[in-house]
């Protein structure tokens, strides 16, 4: 600026650079407020996405938990497989040497012990020659022989009677266990399910997080960049007030240099003429190099 501005001049120079600094330290401001928005966003999505990775881990185990339990139970019908045709088997065979024994015999078990006791009974009570006696005791012979093979085959039917209920009994335990494997895989694809949406919602929050800590950055740089330019203003400012004390101080000066002008003539004189003087009197002499 001349050096002939005045205060005034100054004075308007720093309304207009303090009128620009205002208007970069509003704008500054406000992206600053915008930058703080962004953080908090940022920094509650954040939250929000610990929150979700949480979950994750939650459906993620109960998921392992339940195909676990599918693998227990695959393991358990596998071995139950083994008993299954292990009694199917006993089962069969024993049926097979039922139907191999009833087919040597041409009466049930009932009627062949009926016979007997009325064969042994008409030994008893009959008078019968040798010859008679040792045919019904032949027919009785043989009919014994087919009564040991019926009981035979009535206790191997009882065993295939019992080897019958533990074989349903076994197929009712693989049922139950078939119902509780596709109860286990049903929840463990639920928690996969839920643990894959989960995983595509964590994913929508992360990227709205960075969204807004770009944001937030992008903003404090602006803000930054406005800071700078408000701090040279204000650097102007001060510059401009310096001048102005600088000019103030020079018009201060002048003045009271031409004060101690003004009193070292006067005093002057009045020493030619032999008058007394006072001290500010002296002082401007002495200042002015008068004496």
């Amino acid at each position: 600026m001349s050096t002939k501005s005045t205060v005034g001049d100054f004075l308007r120079k720093i309304d207009e650079l303090e009128a620009q600094a205002m208007a970069l330290k509003e704008h500054r401001d406000l992206l600053n407020e915008e930058a703080k928005k962004q953080a908090e966003k940022r920094d509650a999505l954040n939250l929000e996405h610990k929150k979700l990775r949480e979950e994750i881990a939650h459906y993620k185990s109960e998921r392992d938990q339940a195909n676990q339990k599918v693998s227990e139970f695959k393991k358990e019908r596998l071995d139950l497989k083994t008993e299954l045709d292990a009694k199917r088997q006993q089962y069969s065979q024993t049926q097979d040497r039922v139907k191999g024994l009833l087919s040597k015999t041409s009466m049930s078990k009932g009627e062949t012990e009926r016979q007997i006791k009325a064969l042994d009974w008409k030994i008893q009570t009959n008078s019968l020659s040798k010859a008679e006696e040792d045919s019904i005791i032949n027919q009785i012979k043989l009919l014994e022989q087919q009564n040991l093979i019926q009981k035979e085959a009535s206790s191997l039917k009882d065993k295939a009677v019992t080897s019958k209920a533990e074989f349903v009994a076994l197929q009712i335990r693989n049922n139950d266990i078939k119902d509780k494997m596709a109860e286990h895989v049903a929840q463990g694809q639920e928690y996969h399910k839920k643990m894959l949406e989960k995983i595509k919602e964590a994913e929508e929050t992360k990227d709205r997080a960075d969204k807004a800590h770009q944001e937030f950055v992008r903003l404090r740089e602006e803000a930054d960049a406005e800071h700078e330019k408000y701090s040279e203003f204000i650097k102007q400012i001060n510059a401009v007030n310096l001048e102005i004390r600088m000019l103030q101080e020079n018009t201060r000066k002048r003045r009271e240099d031409a004060v101690i002008d003004a009193q070292a003539d006067t005093a002057y004189k009045k020493m030619k003429e032999k008058k007394k003087l006072t001290f500010e009197e002296f002082q401007a002499l002495v200042k002015r190099g008068r004496i």
